[in-house]
């Protein structure tokens, strides 16, 4: 879990260090023409990284031969084995603040081992990832900023647009002319394995998937449990064939069972809670079995994209100007006066009463779904 506690003190003490490394800048380096290995550094954040794929394979093309190596949280560590274009992770193990402090050294001493040629800092608020770009011992040193005063730790630093698409402020790190295209493999897994585990029908491949949560980034990022429920319910009154697949972590799997519960009875008979269920990999195949996803702003929402799959995605604190305009991703956003708050603040304006996620109703989320359960012309029967 990512508290806020965890977020101030990066802030507080990481802001101190800043400040004081900032005072030994020195000489800036000039980006290599040739590079043997580059690090990036995202801690946090399916979807983020999820995004950060076209940046890596156009780093491939830029630099071929380089070893691309990520620093990342261990909570992501299934998520980077699935990415090819990635050759090696540096895993921060998770725990409360303290341990996390008393890990950040062993961190530091892994990294400078490395003698990367680069290092790309594509954390935008953490002090704690310029601090470790800073020390990495990396030839050049490159990262996002929002604050002015981090930019003296990067020999080379690029303005976080929060209005422009996140890939677009990432490919500025190698050649913005490279494809957008987001990058995921496939999943591994047997399909019926998966039926099984889910204890659905054998052949079953109407299936709806719904994340009804949102990482502690910002939890105001969920739709309320009672709108969910109704949209499900309204659907299930309609497509009696398909089933609704709810998914989510193991923390999030009461959570989900909640929302479950506030089901109409026949749409229940029909929702499977998989919450803490499914591997990455297995999750990655639900997804492929799927005719629709339903998904709050959060990183399954970014994997749907890199899928192309079809998908509903709600917003509300966060602009979704800042991704790609998919034609297989519906978006529905109220942009209420603070919207979007999570580039602006810690705490929310609202103080967790969401009201650009309330003002999304249950009917305009079916009609897109509708829409999107259309069958090609092609499948249509004349």
């Amino acid at each position: 879990m990512i508290s806020a506690y965890k977020i101030m003190a990066d802030r507080l003490a990481g802001g101190i260090m800043i400040f004081f490394l900032s005072l030994f800048a020195g000489k800036r380096a000039a980006m290599p023409v040739k590079a043997a290995k580059i690090l990036l550094c995202k801690f946090y954040g399916m979807g983020s990284i999820i995004q950060i794929t076209p940046l890596l394979a156009s780093l491939k093309k830029t630099y071929p031969g380089a070893e691309l190596v990520f620093v990342t949280s261990a909570r992501n560590t299934a998520l980077v084995g699935s990415i090819p274009l990635i050759d090696r992770g540096i895993f921060l193990k998770e725990g409360g603040f303290p341990r996390i402090i008393a890990l950040l050294p062993g961190l530091l001493r892994q990294v400078r081992r490395e003698k990367a040629d680069v290092f790309i800092d594509l954390e935008v608020y953490s002090n704690t990832s310029a601090i470790l770009c800073r020390l990495s011992r990396a030839g050049f040193k490159t990262g996002l900023y929002k604050k002015a005063q981090r930019t003296r730790l990067y020999d080379n630093s690029v303005y976080f647009d929060t209005e422009r698409p996140i890939v677009d402020s990432y490919l500025q790190f190698s050649d913005p002319a490279h494809s957008r295209q987001l990058f995921l493999i496939k999943g591994h897994e047997d399909p019926d394995g998966i039926r099984s585990k889910l204890r659905l029908p054998p052949g079953t491949d109407k299936l709806i998937v719904v994340n009804v949560n949102a990482s502690d980034l910002r939890i105001e990022r969920r739709w309320p449990p009672a709108q969910f429920a109704r949209l499900v319910s309204l659907l299930a009154l309609r497509h009696a064939d398909h089933f609704f697949v709810f998914t989510g972590s193991s923390a999030e799997r009461g959570y989900t069972q909640s929302v479950i519960r506030l089901l109409d009875p026949e749409a229940g008979k029909k929702a499977i809670n998989s919450a803490g269920q499914l591997s990455f990999a297995e999750l990655v195949t639900l997804f492929h079995m799927s005719t629709l996803i339903i998904t709050n702003d959060t990183g399954p929402m970014h994997l749907a994209a890199a899928m192309n799959k079809n998908t509903v995605a709600l917003f509300g604190p966060c602009a979704p100007a800042q991704y790609l305009a998919l034609p297989h991703i519906t978006v529905i956003y109220k942009k209420v006066s603070c919207s979007p708050c999570v580039h602006t603040s810690l705490i929310s304006p609202c103080r967790g009463d969401n009201t650009c996620m309330k003002q999304i109703s249950p009917e305009e989320v079916l009609k897109a779904c509708e829409r999107l359960l259309e069958p090609a012309p092609e499948d249509q029967v004349s």
